[in-house]
């Protein structure tokens, strides 16, 4: 069931039962929803917005009209975090939850914090919206958030999701398996450089360099460039922790599921984004632990999910990105 509203946030109409409703919910982003109307439907608009039972509230952003139908697609309502531009954002040696008041001042949400994080970070922008400097904060904090669009919260947490015991089988309720890999980017042994060339043969017994075999045995350069690091000490850690990323392949995965849990009250079949679960295909002979990163599910048929997962959490350029947001926010 949907809650229309018109572009005044006031109620004109319920769906009942919309037509192919489709929700697409993405880790640590914004969701969106589709669905289709009857062409002389005319209680949706632009602007306006559709609440989901037990679900999120949206704001309608396109309507197609094709023939007798009408597609309405739509995105998570944040609107006040995306229209709330901070024309110039600084924090200094801030703790999360200070940066987060900063980040939501003027607005109408609110923020629950349990990551038990204590230290703290830099934090600036210019000509950034509330919703990119959350994006910013979590990358700099290494944190995960997700919102409640009723109640307006962010609510911020070290890793959204579990590892319950959840499963996908061939036969039971994994319907299709694709997969991918790649060493495109792959790099074993790596040279820092900081500030003005700085280098960690003082704090690495003489070598430039970090090396990473644990998948190949390959000797394959990548220099990270690291120009706002000083301390040849932190530019070793976190080169390790680079290394660490990108010494092994990419992989992802894309499965389409059937959602049995809305049949079962067994908990091993239960999932969302951000969770661990383990894929079993018997025709590739594979068995894998990965993170549900998207989730793409028809509200009307739960035996037709398609999920996103991978076998790291960012991408090679978002994690190196990562590690370069930091040191310009420590500079």
């Amino acid at each position: 069931m949907f809650k229309i509203y018109n572009r005044k946030h006031k109620q004109v109409d319920i769906l009942e039962n919309p037509q192919s409703p489709v929700i697409i919910d993405v880790l640590n982003g914004l969701g969106e929803l589709s669905f289709t109307v009857p062409s002389a439907y005319s209680k949706v608009e632009l602007e306006g917005y559709v609440r989901v039972e037990d679900g999120h509230e949206y704001v309608v952003k396109e309507i197609l009209l094709k023939g007798k139908e009408k597609e309405v697609k739509c995105i998570m309502n944040i609107e006040e975090l995306l229209g709330m531009v901070h024309t110039s954002f600084f924090a200094s040696n801030a703790t999360l939850n200070t940066i987060l008041g900063m980040i939501l001042k003027n607005t109408n949400w609110t923020y629950t914090n349990t990551t038990g994080k204590k230290y703290t970070r830099n934090l600036y922008g210019n000509g950034r919206s509330a919703y990119d400097m959350l994006q910013l904060m979590s990358t700099v904090f290494d944190v995960e958030f997700y919102f409640d669009t009723i109640g307006k919260v962010v609510h911020i947490v070290n890793k959204i999701g579990a590892d319950s015991g959840t499963y996908f089988m061939s036969d039971l309720n994994l319907r299709q398996f694709n997969y991918d890999s790649h060493t495109h980017n792959l790099v074993t042994r790596v040279i820092p450089v900081g500030k003005d060339g700085l280098t960690i043969e003082s704090v690495n017994g003489g070598k430039a360099y970090l090396e990473n075999h644990a998948y190949s045995t390959k000797v394959i350069y990548g220099v990270w460039n690291a120009s706002n690091y000083d301390d040849p000490v932190k530019l070793k850690e976190d080169a390790q922790k680079y290394l660490q990323e990108v010494s092994l392949p990419y992989e992802s995965y894309e499965i389409v599921v059937s959602d049995i849990s809305k049949f079962s009250r067994d908990s091993s079949f239960k999932y969302d984004v951000g969770d661990v679960i383990t894929i079993i295909d018997a025709d590739t002979n594979t068995r894998v632990k990965q993170r549900v990163v998207q989730r793409t599910y028809d509200l009307q048929n739960p035996m037709n999910d398609t999920l996103g997962v991978a076998n790291k959490d960012r991408t090679f350029q978002d994690y190196y990105k990562r590690l370069q947001t930091i040191a310009d926010m420590t500079d």
